[in-house]
């Protein structure tokens, strides 16, 4: 019995490529080594781009490198899985929960509260080589290989709910779908004695390092973005695109 494959979703001309490579390598498994190759370099490169855009754009270093990775494989993903309908919000999200989950938390510093500064994101090369090399396997479904349901295709059907680790989350996740100011936020944080690493208070967070503060909050957002209620405006300028 053969198994299944997914030919309707690439465009012609990459079909037809992996269906003469899938013939060529049937007769000798060494024809399947330069598209394994080419995905390793091109993701071998994109240490070297992240460097020098780095270099020009200092913010990247408090940017969450699965977002700009992303940037970098959704026009990939795009192009090779060309045929397949998902929205730019559902793929952009689920890109970047992918890169998070195969990263192992030692290669990464996630400590709590504080700013984290990227430098690299050769600890995520890896996945982005196993991303690469499964986009152009006829075997698997895009959907599949990102886990997305096959009846997401709504923004926030896309992601499995989760709940949140801490209190601390808790509270975030609370303060933004019912669209809380921070300083509400902050308040019942301090109230519920919650207590930030480098501060007295997140009051103090909030008026001595606000980006710190907002950086802590988007944090946690990105994480569950899945759990914020499509109800609130919030979420509704989320899916709409707007933030």
């Amino acid at each position: 019995m053969t198994s299944r494959c997914f030919d309707e979703e690439f465009p012609a001309g990459i079909l037809d490529m992996l269906k003469k490579r899938d013939i060529l390598g049937r007769a000798n498994a060494t024809q399947l080594v330069p598209l394994w190759y080419n995905a390793y370099t091109k993701a071998d490169a994109m240490e070297q781009r992240f460097q020098q855009e780095r270099r020009q754009n200092p913010l990247l270093e408090t940017t969450p490198p699965e977002a700009w990775l992303t940037a970098e494989l959704m026009p990939v993903v795009q192009e090779i899985r060309a045929q397949v309908d998902i929205g730019e919000l559902i793929l952009d999200s689920a890109l970047q929960r992918y890169l998070r989950s195969a990263v192992h938390p030692i290669a990464v510093d996630k400590t709590p509260d504080e700013q984290q500064l990227c430098t690299s994101v050769e600890a995520y090369l890896p996945a982005v080589k196993d991303l690469l090399i499964n986009l152009y396997d006829r075997r698997k479904s895009l959907r599949a290989i990102l886990q997305i349901p096959r009846t997401a295709y709504t923004f926030y059907k896309a992601l499995t709910t989760r709940k949140p680790t801490s209190r601390k989350e808790a509270i975030f996740l609370e303060g933004i779908n019912a669209g809380w100011k921070n300083p509400q936020i902050a308040r019942t944080l301090d109230e519920d004695h919650q207590k930030p690493r480098t501060y007295e208070s997140y009051r103090k967070m909030l008026r001595s390092n606000p980006q710190n503060f907002y950086s802590l909050k988007n944090g946690i957002k990105k994480k569950y973005l899945d759990s914020v209620s499509p109800s609130n405006p919030i979420s509704n300028r989320i899916s709409r695109g707007k933030i």
